[in-house]
């Protein structure tokens, strides 16, 4: 050790030195890396000498502001750079660091280092210069004491520059620096919030290798808990891409991913997008991959609690909770949870206790659904079911599910116990074997029972991928239970409603037979849960619906209330909550017909429906007709605002006297006097007094106005764009043309160069190329016949006069059909004064070429032509009177060089949309796979300002923050911009070119 201790010594005498002159910084270079060399062969460890060095070159080195301005060699500071790497391997070194309390300084050095590395992007050694530097502060802010003292000197704002790095090891650097101080610091997330560090990390994290996808979404992660942050990925169109790398197979990866959706789940319409892009199905399919790898177990389990986390957040949506069900998702949990049972080394993992807890909050927030409680009983004995159950609905705190964890671990290590709960997780399974046959279907799942019946899901045995719903009727229960009517009256009943009702309201009957004694009708099966158990799971959450979602369920509820009513002349007899089912977009589908009549002229008489939701007259045993449907309506609308029915008692007799007096609790005042008054009208107890179906429209007049016109908008935007899809297809059509005439016009010249070159060849050769001739013209009639486009003739003759005029051919000008023959020669232009026989004309040098003979050729050349013939057929134009004609080439060009320049810019601090816009428009642009002809398709429309959509992904999911100040952005009205035209891009383009450069401003 003497070597080392005497370098070492020489070292500190000349770091402790502030102002070394020429040849001492030459020796000081020369001992850093004999130091660093024998630092590699001997660990130098965190002794006394190592504590001076890290004192030393701190105090007078990287935090000195005199050698800072000195600006030092690019290498003298790297020798510096790495021995402090290399020293601070050890973490109690970073002490000495941060005694000096000159991170003020610091941060000033790491401005100069950045500056030098933007200014010498390609010199390697700037390069390893960064990349140190952000090695150096990632550890020494190895906890959140130190990383605050960075964070309050600003070092992250001089960090962020660096993002702008094309090198991947810089950008790899700033990254974990990044990440490493937003996660101990809010001020430093904040910061980062507002810089396009999310912007640069959604774009990196889909174009980039795997570590750095990590890094990427690492930050976003750490960044999501922010609203702002969630609000820009929601804004940069950053869930599709956070979707797709859910199905990555890297452990850590998909840790982030799932934390980053879960946080950003938290927003109702973020969960219902996430869901909607097949978040789900990725997840369940990631856990059915139930086999543990070989290395980095505790990773894996982590990976399957971040799923199961982003899982819960998903549940608080029940259109996702449906979803979950349908997909077999408490079978694929439920295997998860058993995974000890076939790998017994998991019983010893810290972190499968934890992936148990996430798990078993995921199943208690679908059991809060109501129509999925009865799976949980055939799984759970009757202490556990208890202890589920006392748990309580919606409660997201991992350690009220620590106790469920704790004995089910325990259930599980019991070897009696191990048969009996396969078993029993077993009959969750929906991709087992059908539970029966029924004509040409397989019952897949019983979804309800009743009185009447029960309903099936059940799928055709030919296309397995179709689902219907199935209702099996059966006839005994049916005739005891309406003695009135005969089965055939049913059927007769069910058969007018499957023939007669097309309504996107009404649910749709598909077919109708009897199999066994028992009736079946098949219907369409409705992605979604019932208003009644919204409306469950809604209360259970203490929360409400808003007065907006109550309008749209009630103006779909009118329209197909209108439509039987008036249309059809049905009454539904038995409209209900639990009949009305809720899709996606809250599409209103209204179902259960087994109790409808069609109205006849007189009244009808039998009772029908439930009580609770029956009118007056019903109850009364009174005649009704179909203002029972309106009384119907009036509750259920009453129950989704106020969570509760109308009337309701234990005692029947109570209950049949408030429906009857019409007596119920006030509708909440947060609701508008409105939809209140509404309500009223349709509980009134005198059904003469009640509305029918299209005095309930006049109620609400302005609200089925916007419905009619949101229905109008949407339709003339898909228009529209279905009109742009054409005229984009029509214009590759005609380029593709355009480029095979042009093919066909060098094949033909090429002909007749041959057929000019080998006049002189043999009488054989002459054959072969006149064959070749023949075939290329037939050719040329064919496509001609196809493609009709007319072939223009321009040929130019010698100069005439002095005057200036041009000479365009008048009314003897023959266009030339497609079956026209004519020489090959003539069907080029001649330009110069070629002649017919290929020379060139004797032209004298000296007469002026102001003037121009544009003429057809016809289709056989004149055996003699005189002058005063042809000026016969000329006009004369005078060539002032004729518009200048701009080459749009020229136009394309302008506007791609301001383009170029825009993009160019220095990047601004803070997020700049319109700035962002451009450079993903021109990312897009020149990408490496875009084709040459959508650059020149994209730039012909961006310089013309079409109106056209812009079909590239720009990176946005609503454009409303780009162009909220442009003033073409006041013609729309729509909630949210999903596409920008080429026109707003261009304006756009102008607006911030010349607020960069105010001296082209015209």
């Amino acid at each position: 050790m003497n070597a080392p201790v005497a370098i070492a010594s020489q070292l500190l005498h000349s770091l402790s030195n502030e102002h070394p002159g020429t040849t001492a910084t030459l020796k000081e270079m020369e001992m850093l890396e004999k130091f660093l060399d024998i630092s590699r062969e001997e660990e130098i460890g965190e002794g006394p000498i190592a504590t001076k060095l890290i004192f030393l070159i701190s105090s007078n080195r990287l935090c000195n502001e005199t050698w800072i301005a000195s600006k030092p060699a690019a290498r003298w500071t790297q020798s510096i750079l790495r021995l402090t790497k290399s020293l601070l391997k050890e973490k109690s070194l970073a002490d000495p660091f941060h005694e000096h309390q000159k991170h003020t300084t610091f941060k000033q050095f790491i401005d100069t280092i950045a500056n030098q590395y933007l200014m010498n992007v390609n010199e390697s050694v700037f390069i390893q210069n960064a990349t140190l530097a952000m090695n150096i502060i990632y550890r020494l802010s190895h906890s959140g004491r130190y990383a605050s003292l960075f964070v309050d000197a600003r070092t992250h704002k001089a960090v962020l520059p660096l993002l702008q790095s094309r090198e991947m090891i810089v950008l790899q650097a700033v990254l974990e620096v990044l990440g490493r101080l937003s996660d101990w610091n809010e001020l430093c997330r904040l910061d980062l919030c507002q810089s396009t560090a999310i912007d640069v990390c959604l774009q990196m994290a889909a174009e980039s290798d795997l570590l750095t996808q990590k890094l990427c979404i690492s930050l976003l992660r750490i960044l999501a808990c922010e609203g702002n942050a969630r609000e820009q990925i929601k804004i940069y169109d950053g869930i599709p891409l956070l979707v797709s790398l859910l199905s990555m197979r890297n452990s850590r990866l998909q840790w982030h991913v799932a934390w980053t959706l879960a946080q950003l789940a938290d927003d109702q319409e973020c969960s219902l997008e996430i869901g909607q892009r097949g978040a789900i199905s990725v997840i369940l399919s990631e856990l059915s991959l139930q086999q543990p790898p070989q290395r980095a177990v505790t990773d894996w389990i982590s990976m399957l609690t971040g799923l199961c986390a982003l899982l819960a957040q998903l549940c608080q949506t029940d259109s996702n909770e449906v979803l979950i069900i349908r997909n077999n998702g408490l079978y694929t949990i439920g295997q998860c949870m058993l995974l000890p049972l076939r790998h017994s080394f998991l019983f010893e993992n810290s972190q499968f206790e934890p992936f148990l807890c996430s798990s078993f909050r995921v199943l208690r927030l679908l059991f809060s659904l109501e129509r999925n409680r009865h799976f949980f009983k055939k799984v759970f004995d009757p202490e556990m079911f208890g202890k589920f159950i006392d748990v309580g609905h919606y409660v997201q705190d991992l350690t009220e599910y620590q106790e469920l964890a704790y004995d089910f671990m325990k259930l599980m290590k019991e070897a009696s116990m191990t048969d009996s709960i396969l078993t029993a997780w077993d009959t969750l399974n929906q991709d087992k074997a059908p539970l029966g046959e029924v004509g040409e279907y397989e019952m897949l799942q019983q979804l309800g029972a009743g009185a009447f019946g029960c309903v099936y899901t059940v799928r055709k045995k030919t296309s397995p991928m179709q689902f219907y719903a199935l209702k099996e009727i059966y006839m005994m229960e049916s005739r005891e239970m309406s003695p009135d009517k005969s089965f055939g009256d049913i059927i007769s009943e069910v058969r007018i409603i499957k023939q007669q009702l097309r309504h996107p309201n009404i649910v749709r009957y598909r077919r109708i037979f009897v199999e066994n004694q028992r009736l079946y009708i098949v219907m369409d099966l409705i992605d979604g849960a019932s208003l009644k158990d919204h409306i469950h799971s809604t209360a259970e959450k203490k929360s409400r619906f808003a007065e907006p979602r109550v309008w749209n369920i009630l103006v779909q509820l009118v329209l197909a209330l209108r439509y039987l009513h008036k249309e059809k002349r049905i009454v539904h007899r038995d409209l209900k909550p639990n009949n009305i089912m809720l899709g996606d977009g809250d599409r209103v589908v209204i179902t259960d017909f087994g109790l409808a009549k069609q109205r006849g002229a007189e009244y009808l008489k039998s009772a029908a429906g439930t009580i609770v939701y029956s009118c007056p007259e019903i109850v009364q045993n009174m005649p009704y007709g179909e203002k029972a449907d309106i009384w119907s309506l009036g509750c259920s609308i009453y129950e989704l605002c106020n969570l509760h029915p109308a009337f309701y008692s234990q005692n029947m007799l109570k209950l049949t006297m408030l429906i009857v007096e019409g007596t119920y609790e006030p509708v909440l005042a947060t609701y508008s006097n409105r939809l209140r008054e509404l309500i009223a009208a349709c509980l009134d107890a005198n059904d003469k007094n009640r509305p029918d179906i299209v005095q309930v429209g006049e109620y609400m007049v302005e609200r089925l106005m916007k419905a009619l016109d949101d229905q109008i908008r949407g339709s003339y935007k898909k228009a529209k764009e279905d009109a742009s899809s054409s005229m984009h297809v029509s214009s590759s059509t005609l380029s593709f043309t355009a480029s095979t005439s042009t093919d066909r016009d060098k094949k033909m010249s090429t002909a007749a160069a041959f057929t000019r070159s080998d006049s002189l060849n043999s009488s054989s050769n002459s054959e072969v190329l006149s064959a070749s001739i023949r075939e290329v013209r037939e050719r040329d009639k064919k496509e001609s016949k196809r493609v009709k486009l007319p072939m223009i003739n321009n040929s130019v003759e010698k100069i005439g006069s002095e005057k200036k005029t041009v000479r365009i051919a008048g009314s003897k000008l023959k266009s030339l059909s497609a079956g026209s023959r004519t020489s090959l020669s003539n069907s080029l232009p001649r330009i110069g004064g070629l002649s017919g026989n290929g020379s060139l004309m004797n032209v004298n040098a000296g007469q002026p070429t102001s003037s121009l003979d544009v003429h057809a050729s016809s289709h056989r050349r004149a055996s003699s032509s005189s002058v005063a013939e042809r000026s016969q057929r000329l006009i004369a134009l005078r060539s002032h009177v004729l518009r200048p004609i701009s080459d749009p080439v020229l136009h394309m060009l302008e506007v791609l060089h301001q383009l170029v320049l825009v993009c160019d810019l220095p990047p601004r601090e803070g997020v700049d949309h319109k700035r962002r816009l451009l450079n993903n428009f021109r990312r897009k642009l020149f990408a490496k796979n875009a084709p040459s002809e959508s650059i020149k398709i994209h730039l012909r429309k961006l310089s013309m300002e079409s109106l056209d959509k812009v079909e590239m992904d720009l990176g946005y999911a609503d454009f409303r923050v780009v162009l909220i100040d442009l003033p073409l952005y006041a013609d729309s009205t729509d909630d949210k911009l999903t596409r920008v035209t080429y026109e707003q891009v261009a304006r756009i383009l102008q607006l911030v070119f010349t607020e960069a450069f105010p001296e082209a401003r015209k």
